[in-house]
């Protein structure tokens, strides 16, 4: 899928966006990403997509309809605790 198109379906469904950069500093080994200013507070008319930078970050829960669960990975220790309660 093009950006133009991964943007359309964005506008399109309403959900909450705006372009970032990421970086990676290499003293910590991870990857830096700086919102904007009350980022969590975006609305659907304020989000903006700018091609110069390289991200885009993308709100979930109720401001765009989407619930999203983000389990860290495997090694989070909350998440090995849920996996012994599953199993």
């Amino acid at each position: 899928m093009l950006i133009k198109e991964y943007i359309e379906l964005l506008n399109n469904w309403q959900i909450v966006h705006h372009s970032v950069n990421i970086t990676y500093d290499n003293t910590t080994q991870r990857k830096v990403c700086y919102p904007p200013p009350a980022w969590q507070k975006l609305t659907f008319e304020l989000s903006c997509f700018k091609p110069f930078m390289n991200s885009i970050i993308q709100l979930t829960g109720k401001p765009s309809n989407i619930l999203a669960i983000d389990i860290d990975g495997l090694n989070n220790p909350i998440n090995q605790l849920l996996n012994k309660q599953v199993y």
